[in-house]
């Protein structure tokens, strides 16, 4: 009878180092690739980076000659932040695929903190937006009732060249128009849209107000998602329509692909 004992313990030793070896080998690989994406992944925050600090010395001035600008680098800062995030989510993998648990948890932090960095100065570069819209409406209504409004002026001249009291009949009316709409944010809960859009077609979208004011609402109404869908877009009449179709199509959409997906709720 042959003593295969020998045999075996050689070639599980032999195995053994063989396994070794391959674990040894996919680390390496794993090493090299976390070193390529924390390269790609500097490089994208520091890109982010620079547009935040544009994004924030255009909204300082508040200028209408702006705000084209300013909807420019927003779209360049969500581009900065869904690669950046996917290149985080797969450095995130390489963790813990080498069962890398306190990296996962550096890089976990890393994401909450960079996408709330991002978030904040795109929500106070939308604000600046909307403000300095509002105030450019308010200037056009105004030059449109007969007011002067002209910073140099003094009180005396400005009541010299029209009756005191057809300005405050105008102001009124204007001030009337241009008072904060007590409407919710829409956040992207689809359910609640049918109700949150009649609620903005009622008040918003049958009123007078001019087109620039009633866009300057609609962004002030939507976040994410909804208020990315007419980004770019400019404040006359034909740019409004538009805004509300491309809102409509794009939360329409999310909804029936959802109920397609997963049934009647």
């Amino acid at each position: 009878m042959t003593d295969t004992s020998g045999e075996n313990i050689e070639q599980t030793q032999s195995l053994s180092e063989g396994s070794k070896s391959a674990d040894g080998e996919n680390r390496k690989q794993v090493e090299s690739k976390i070193f390529e994406l924390k390269k790609c992944k500097r490089a994208k925050k520091t890109a982010a980076t620079k547009v935040r600090h544009h994004v924030e010395k255009l909204c300082v001035l508040k200028n209408m000659a702006n705000v084209e600008e300013i909807e420019k680098d927003i779209e360049v800062l969500w581009e900065l932040l869904h690669v950046t995030m996917g290149i985080l989510d797969e450095w995130s993998l390489m963790y813990i695929t080498i069962g890398d648990q306190d990296g996962k948890k550096a890089i976990s932090v890393e994401v909450d903190s960079f996408e709330s960095e991002v978030n904040e100065c795109i929500c106070k570069a939308q604000t600046v937006i909307t403000e300095t819209m509002l105030a450019k409406a308010s200037q056009s209504e105004q030059a449109s009732q007969g007011v002067s409004v002209e910073v140099n002026s003094s009180p005396t001249q400005r009541a010299s060249e029209l009756n005191s009291s057809s300005i405050s009949e105008n102001n009124g009316q204007f001030q009337s128009r241009l008072k904060p709409l007590k409407l919710p944010v829409f956040d992207g809960n689809k359910t609640k849209f049918e109700d949150f859009w009649a609620l903005f077609t009622s008040l918003v979208d049958g009123n007078s107000e001019a087109p620039n004011v009633k866009m300057a609402r609609l962004r002030q109404s939507f976040t994410g998602v909804a208020l990315q869908a007419i980004q770019g877009l400019g404040v006359s009449q034909p740019e409004y329509e538009e805004a509300k179709k491309n809102i409509e199509g794009e939360i329409w959409w999310t909804m029936k692909t959802v109920a397609g997906l997963y049934g009647p709720a």
